[in-house]
Order: structure tokens, then C-alpha cells, then sequence
């Protein structure tokens, strides 16, 4: 049988007491883990979150109307949406704004190429070489922290890490594994017979 008009608001009702009770939950599991991640982190100096936290977050700029251009005389756009459209357009015109013909880029190829500074023949024997472990290593530490490219920069700190642990493990019966010789074989093997085409190599080195 159909529910009566009551029935029907007695039941919307529990169910938005449900959705409230769980939005209530979920807030709250996001304020529990702000403060322990605060609780933790907070008093150690020299991390990413320690310095996004004590950072002054200064007020943005904002902008109220943006000029529609070749009006004249100027009228100006308000509406956020169509601020944006303009916004848009503007750097889409901008990426074929004073290309040049396909003559004078082939020109200015020419005369960049011809002004180049070449590889000398020694260098270039160095080059062909095969990478050796103490090069790897030596790159290993020259590495900046947090700075490679992808996700929060972690793979350099990676790479470290792993070294790091090698070294302490050398006099361990339980050595660790030598990132520095498996990064050697990698690259030389590369070297050797290329990036295989279905490695994904670029995304995760």
C-alpha cells in the first residue's frame, strides 16, 4: 500500500537524521585526523607541513569586472561566468598570437642551429660510456629533498632513503638492498636497448 502523506514525512525525516548523524561522523573524523597530524607534525620543524602551517597566507587579489575586448568605448563583464569565457578565450588567442610563418621558422631553425655549440669528439666518447655505481651515488647525494618531479617529489627522497639504508646495513647480516647498483643496471640497460614502450618508465623515475 502507498504511505500516507505522514508516513511519508515521518520517513524523510529518519532518513535525513541518518544523512545528518553521518555528515556529523565524517566532520569529525576529519577534525580527529587534522589534530593528530597537527599533534605530530606540528613541533617538527624543517617538513612540508610545518612550513604550510606557521606560513602567512596573504589575501588573494581579486577581480571585479574584466573589459570585453574591442569594445569602444570599453564595456566591462561582472558576471563570474563570463569573466571566466573571457578569461578563456583570451589565452586561447594568446597560444596563436604572432606565429610565424612556417618560411621564417624554418629561417630562424637554421640560424639557431648554425650559432650552436657542438659536442666535442672527447666529450662525446664520455658520453657513450656505460654509467658506473659511484656516479650514481655521487648523484644520489646531490639530490634535493622534496624536489623531483610527480607526487609531493617523493621519488628522489625515495631513492635516498633506500641508499640510506644500505650503507647503515653493510656491516648487518641483513643487507639491504643497493638501489645505487639496481639504478646502474637500469640506466645502462637503457642505454643498451632503450625504454621499452609499454614500461611506463617516464611516470614513475
Amino acid at each position: 500500500d502507498p504511505l500516507s502523506e505522514d508516513e511519508r514525512k515521518c520517513e524523510s525525516a529518519a532518513l535525513q537524521e541518518k544523512m545528518d548523524a553521518t555528515e556529523r561522523i565524517r566532520f569529525q573524523k576529519i577534525r580527529d585526523n587534522a589534530a593528530a597530524r597537527n599533534r605530530l607534525e606540528s613541533e617538527t620543524t624543517l617538513t612540508k607541513y610545518w612550513t604550510s602551517v606557521n606560513k602567512e597566507n596573504k589575501p588573494r587579489d581579486t577581480t571585479t569586472c574584466l573589459q570585453v575586448p574591442g569594445s569602444d568605448p570599453p564595456v566591462y563583464e561582472k558576471r563570474s561566468d563570463r569573466m571566466a569565457e573571457l578569461a578563456r578565450d583570451f589565452h586561447d588567442n594568446l597560444q596563436s598570437k604572432d606565429i610565424s610563418s612556417e618560411a621564417e621558422r624554418n629561417e630562424a631553425e637554421t640560424t639557431v642551429f648554425a650559432n650552436v655549440k657542438k659536442v666535442a669528439q672527447l666529450d662525446k666518447a664520455k658520453l657513450s660510456q656505460y654509467l658506473k655505481r659511484a656516479e650514481i651515488v655521487q648523484v644520489l647525494k646531490n639530490l634535493p629533498n622534496g624536489r623531483a618531479p610527480g607526487i609531493n617529489g617523493l621519488i628522489h627522497d625515495l631513492w635516498k632513503a633506500l641508499h640510506a639504508r644500505f650503507e647503515n646495513s653493510e656491516e648487518s647480516e641483513n643487507k639491504s638492498m643497493d638501489i645505487a647498483r639496481v639504478l646502474t643496471v637500469v640506466f645502462n640497460d637503457i642505454e643498451m636497448y632503450g625504454v621499452h614502450p609499454d614500461s611506463n618508465f617516464a611516470e614513475g623515475w
